[in-house]
């Protein structure tokens, strides 16, 4: 079920026939986390290796990663760089996008999950398994560069 405030503004962007990728938004994670196998060509273009290997501690135990991909998050406008771990899903830490990046998060009973950029534009994620997430193109910013036709599509529609 879905519950729409009457005075929401939300977000759209342009894509094209871009692959999609879903993010879960994550409020028990201090990091944003992505799979290899998730990184597109231009992405991979900015993957580097860490001074030290990062430690994760998941519910299989410890993970030695020691890379780190910028992304870009077309929706959010915000960089992130993220984690490469293996068979990690996409994910984005809720906590570094309030308290480093200025975002609000707000989720009414019965509604799906809001997320409020900087700039006041509320942004409805939606939730798999009660889980928010949000989806954004990937690559997108390549494709408006590079002026190809686009559709605009709702930013958060799963």
């Amino acid at each position: 079920m879905s519950t729409k405030v009457s005075n929401m503004k939300v977000k759209k962007v342009c894509v094209s026939s871009a692959e999609r990728r879903r993010f879960i938004i994550d409020s028990g994670a201090c990091i944003d986390l992505i799979a290899l196998k998730d990184v597109s060509t231009k992405e991979m273009k900015t993957k580097y290796k860490t001074d030290r290997p990062i430690t994760l501690r998941t519910a299989n135990g410890k993970l030695e990663c020691d890379s780190i991909v910028k992304l870009d998050i077309d929706g959010l406008d915000i960089d992130v760089e993220a984690i490469v771990a293996p068979n990690a899903p996409p994910l984005l830490s809720l906590g570094k996008r309030c308290l480093k990046d200025g975002y609000s998060f707000w989720w009414k009973a019965f509604s799906m999950p809001i997320l409020t950029t900087p700039d006041g534009v509320d942004i409805e994620l939606f939730c798999e398994n009660y889980i928010p997430m949000f989806t954004c193109p990937i690559g997108s910013l390549e494709q408006k560069r590079s002026g190809r036709e686009q559709d605009t599509l709702p930013v958060a529609e799963p």
